[in-house]
């Protein structure tokens, strides 16, 4: 037993845990005397206890000993006496060792005593550490556990893991990350963070729990592995992660010799208990649990709800509440743990694991069942939601039953029916590529399956390859899908695929083809009363007449569908519609109407909202701010649509913002910009099969080339549209492409040789601009300008450029705007004045939900409580501490230049609606 009178100097340098310390400083600071850093092995509790004990000297000394082979009340007294250096008697006063040890300690005053790895004395605690806080009333104890010590006026401190990367983006800021370079360099001084390591530098960290015994392990090894190799052999982790240190504590040499000093403290029920857990993945309920472990062959057992209080205590599981849900209670286990349990388990023999992994497939198939079949078609999100916490859990079920040795046709069904569950979860956020693996897996697998369930199954694959880009792939399943469901007489399933087959019609661009589909299967989905099923088809049947110019017609497909959805909880469903609408406005330049709409969807719309109608409701907003003429902030929401879209997979999606996006260059002036998103623009659609897209941002593309001076490009470019409209094209598209095909006479008409061959280029212009107009003929149902937001953008800058070129605000779009970094680390204010935060994370963050919330929704005032949780995410606070907090960051950012800028407003703050923000890259 190792015994020091005062902290242990540390070889290495302390890493993080700054929010940690000061809240273990807070504790004592409000006068507890016991505190007690519980968590699991590895997660740092000596390393924060001797760092508080460096930073926070006592009146009367610090002292320490490591209890880690204590096994009683004897170990801890000889241990307690060594440390305080009290010379006491074998027996002790009157036979009473604890007694004169307290004494002793009483008379340190002020010191502070760490009791580090108290684990196996917690038994023996009321009768040694109770007694010595009774007869030392000025002393503090600092005790490192895993397990509670159940005594009067114990304070706990939970130590979780080092803070993670968000993404793979600026990783470095996250604690683990950075625990990791520091360590990394001890074995390669040259180690650092790239653009080539950073992915895989936190996926290694991530796989590890931000666990700091396991990155320490784990850097160690960057002497002979790169991070991408080494993340290569996570899924052996105990063997990599094992003799990396050069210097570890005999406790310390491996992260398996760590967790079997834990194990090996457990009853046996418990060991049972984390073993058979091991199966589930991510978070998971008590129920889950009960439905999982089976403790009958444990005599003795107790009830598997004390088992699990527990663990808990002993820090093998952990709580948490869902953001959404914070009454609820989940559970989870660090993945080293149970990546250690899962092995405990195995060994146990194969039946064992067999029959853990039945039972866990058995109940998430229930769960399955109760929320992505039992539910009301217009339920809304909330099956989603409750579905995404168990989205791990019903992975590993479809997983484990396709790789059932003894596989049955029943098993393959369970699987597809796993994968079903999560076709909303996975279509709303992402991957969206996963579900249609999943979906793939199934299907192919051989089995007889149901009918009707597959049919199902074809139509969410069908519905996923469409949001991938892939619609021929998509059509095909629907046609399928439609097959089956006429074979069996399903009429509901009929115009579910029939509603499929026209949607990826309409992408393909054949659009009489696609409204006879849709039309079709409206009265089939009425007649079956699927009612959340006909709204969608009328709101896409409206979409692709208000393509065609129908804006009459569109808007009554909308209404109808609002009609339907009226009074249903199905709230993302009505924003979609109200979405609709909104963009039907804009296309007839209905301007305060859109707004009113898009306001209408953001009022109907969940909070948050799903990426997938983010992604939607942010193009819209980029279509009427260019309208508006607000350009900087239509280019930061179309910015912003497409990193959502492309986050999730959805190709086609992303390609229509980055189209959009590339449009708005185009109108500010940024021609390059706007050259590299219409390539990337037309490259996403054309690989989706959209051919009306593709010719669009084609000649959008070719517009941009001319007005660069490569007509060679351009015309090319031209020819190519011509090529891929072919007979898909409508009114108002052609419209459009006529006008950017006028951009290339400008510019021949600019290096005609005199003005006599220059007239003819400038008079067609002319013509085509008049057309737009509705100039000259009648045109059907009204003018091109008048109905087509796109054709008045191109209109825009093409007369722009008749009359001497683009104007002075189009050109100079940063003057008097609030321009921010996507990370809210630069911004330039409208005076002119930059504003940079190389410190102040809480006032960067809120400041970017400022931002974030004026974009989205201007002069609407963002609550107390938001604003503290955007600067101070995950933590918790009074509400006088909250507002507190929040009128401090409010006054600092007045002060750094913000006094004019920052309203308040309805017991909010929010950014002046007035005054154009946008995001951007780099100043300009």
């Amino acid at each position: 037993m190792s015994v020091r009178r005062s902290p242990p100097a540390q070889s290495t340098s302390f890493v993080g845990r700054s929010a940690e310390l000061a809240l273990l400083a807070q504790i004592f600071e409000r006068g507890a005397r016991l505190v007690t850093v519980l968590g699991p092995p590895g997660i740092g509790k000596s390393r924060l206890s001797l760092r508080h004990a460096e930073l926070r000297r006592e009146g009367g000394g610090v002292f320490f000993c490591d209890l880690g082979e204590a096994a009683g009340a004897e170990d801890l007294c000889a241990a307690m006496s060594r440390a305080i250096d009290a010379a006491v008697s074998r027996e002790g006063r009157g036979g009473d060792r604890v007694l004169e040890l307290g004494v002793s300690l009483g008379r340190l005053g002020d010191a502070l005593v760490v009791l580090d790895n108290a684990e196996r004395v917690v038994a023996c605690g009321p009768e040694t550490i109770g007694r010595w806080l009774e007869l030392a009333p000025r002393a503090r104890l600092l005790v490192t556990s895993r397990e509670r010590l159940r005594l009067a006026g114990e304070a706990t401190l939970e130590l979780g893991p080092l803070s993670l990367p968000e993404d793979d983006g600026d990783v470095g800021r996250a604690e683990a990350v950075q625990l990791f370079m520091e360590r990394a360099r001890a074995v390669r001084p040259s180690f650092s963070i790239s653009a080539e390591n950073a992915a895989a530098v936190a996926a290694i960290v991530r796989q590890l729990d931000g666990i700091p015994l396991a990155i320490e392990l784990g850097a160690s090894r960057m002497g002979v592995l790169s991070p991408g190799k080494l993340l290569e052999r996570m899924p052996r982790r105990f063997d990599v992660l094992s003799a990396g240190l050069r210097n570890p504590t005999a406790r310390q040499r491996t992260l398996r010799e760590a967790i079997d000093t834990s194990w090996e403290l457990l009853e046996p029920w418990e060991q049972g208990a984390l073993a058979q857990l091991s199966v589930l993945r991510g978070g998971f309920s008590l129920e889950a649990a009960e439905a999982v472990v089976d403790l009958r062959g444990h005599a003795g057992a107790p009830a598997l709800l004390d088992v699990v209080a527990a663990l808990v205590d002993k820090s093998w599981l952990f709580t948490r509440s869902p953001a959404a849900s914070p009454m609820e209670v989940r559970l989870g286990m660090y993945l080293s743990l149970r990546d250690y349990a899962a092995a405990r388990l195995e060994a146990s023999g194969g039946a064992a694991a067999r029959r853990a992994t039945a039972r866990h497939a058995a109940y998430f198939l229930g769960v399955a069942a109760t929320w992505a079949e039992g539910g009301d078609e217009l339920a809304g999100i909330e099956p989603a939601r409750r579905l995404a916490r168990e989205r791990e859990n019903l992975i590993a079920a479809h997983r484990g039953l396709l790789a059932a040795p003894d596989r049955t046709d029943a098993d393959v069904e369970g699987a597809l029916r796993a994968a079903l569950s999560l076709e909303g979860v996975l279509t709303r956020w992402g991957p969206i590529a996963a579900l249609r693996a999943m979906l793939d897996d199934a299907l192919d697998a051989g089995a007889a399956i149901d009918p009707a369930l597959r049919a199902r199954a074809l139509a969410a694959r069908a519905g996923a390859a469409h949001l991938l880009g892939r619609i021929e792939e998509a059509r095909a399943d629907h046609e399928a899908a439609l097959a089956i469901a006429r074979a069996l007489g399903d009429r509901r399933m009929e115009g579910v695929a029939a509603a499929g087959v026209g949607a990826a019609l309409r992408a393909l661009g054949r659009l009489k083809e696609a409204r006879r589909w849709l039309a079709r299967a409206i009265p089939r989905l009425k007649a079956a009363g699927a009612r959340g099923h006909e709204a969608r088809a009328r709101n896409a049947l409206g979409q692709l007449f208000l393509v065609t110019g129908r804006g009459e017609d569109a808007r009554a497909q909308h209404e109808e569908a609002l009609r339907i959805l009226r009074g249903s909880g199905d709230r993302e469903l009505v924003a979609a519609t109200r979405l609709s609408v909104a963009l039907l406005d804009i296309a007839e330049g209905r301007l305060e109407a859109a707004s009113a709409h898009l306001e209408e969807a953001h009022a109907a719309a969940e909070e948050p909202a799903p990426p997938l109608s983010e992604a939607a409701f942010l193009r819209a907003v980029a279509l009427l701010r260019q309208e508006q003429g607000r350009l900087a902030e239509a280019r930061a929401s179309a910015e912003a649509s497409s990193s959502i879209a492309r986050r999730l997979g959805n190709t086609r999606a992303e390609g229509f913002a980055l189209g959009h996006l590339g449009i708005v260059h185009a109108e500010m002036g940024d021609l390059a910009e706007a050259r590299g998103a219409l390539e990337r623009a037309a490259a996403l659609v054309r690989g989706a099969g959209d051919p009306r897209g593709d010719a669009f941002f084609t000649a959008a593309l070719g517009a941009v080339r001319a007005r660069l001076g490569d007509l060679v490009e351009a015309e090319r470019l031209f020819a190519e549209a011509d090529e891929r409209l072919g007979e898909a094209g409508d009114a108002m598209l052609g419209a459009a492409i006529d006008l950017y095909r006028a951009e290339l006479d400008l510019e021949r008409a600019a290096r005609a040789p005199d003005d006599g061959a220059a007239a003819p280029l400038r008079a067609a212009v002319q013509r085509r601009i008049q057309a737009a107009r509705g100039g000259g003929r009648r045109a059907a149902g009204g003018a091109p300008a008048a109905r087509s937001q796109y054709v008045r953008a191109a209109l825009r800058i093409l007369e722009r450029r008749a009359v001497g070129g683009a104007s002075a605000a189009a050109e100079r779009p940063d003057e008097g705007a609030l321009v921010i970094s996507p990370d809210a680390r630069w911004c330039r204010l409208p005076d002119g004045g930059e504003v940079v935060f190389k410190r102040g994370r809480a006032l960067r963050l809120m400041l970017l939900r400022l931002v974030e919330e004026r974009l989205r929704s201007p002069g609407r005032a963002l609550p107390l409580d938001a604003l503290f949780e955007s600067g101070w995410p995950g933590e918790r606070a009074s509400p006088d501490a909250i507002g507190n907090r929040v009128y401090v960051g409010v006054s600092r950012l007045r002060k750094l230049g913000f006094q004019g800028l920052l309203l308040s407003r309805d017991d909010g703050f929010l950014l002046d609606p007035a005054v154009p923000s946008y995001r951007a890259d780099r100043p300009r």
